[in-house]
């Protein structure tokens, strides 16, 4: 599936690449840290960026839902995070992430999800959190 079919963000602001999985109840995508990332400063894109990457690749998974189920994918905003647990400072320029999602429950328009990102190749986390989406 193609990402910009899946969500609104376009470069430089789709920080995620391409799915590499998405099933009902899980997504995964793939980021690479390169120079051109937004948010490198020093050689770096700061930790809590995860957020941002859980946030878009939840939205993907949402979007995907939405194109099985007949409907158009709706653009998603993260309004809250929790249980965030951050294990490095940040990610250093060349880095291969994973960044995968799972859907923990939904109620009242709000979508939760639990994100990890883990370091390519090895899967060594790096990230951790549950955060939360209203589609709108």
């Amino acid at each position: 599936m193609i990402l910009s079919e899946l969500l609104p963000h376009r470069p430089p602001m789709l920080l995620i690449q391409e799915p590499l999985e998405i099933t009902p109840d899980f997504c995964q995508a793939q980021v690479k840290i390169t120079a051109q990332s937004p948010f490198i400063r020093l050689g770096q894109v700061p930790a809590h960026v995860a957020l941002e990457y859980f946030a878009q690749t939840a939205a993907a998974h949402a979007g995907w839902l939405a194109r099985q189920s007949g409907e158009t994918p709706r653009p998603g905003r993260l309004v809250a995070c929790r249980k965030l647990s951050l294990e490095v400072a940040g990610f250093k320029l060349g880095e291969l992430l994973s960044v995968e999602v799972s859907p923990q429950g939904e109620g009242a328009g709000a979508h939760s999800y639990r994100g990890r990102l883990r370091r390519l190749p090895g899967g060594e986390l790096l990230a951790e959190g549950v955060i939360t989406l209203i589609l709108v």
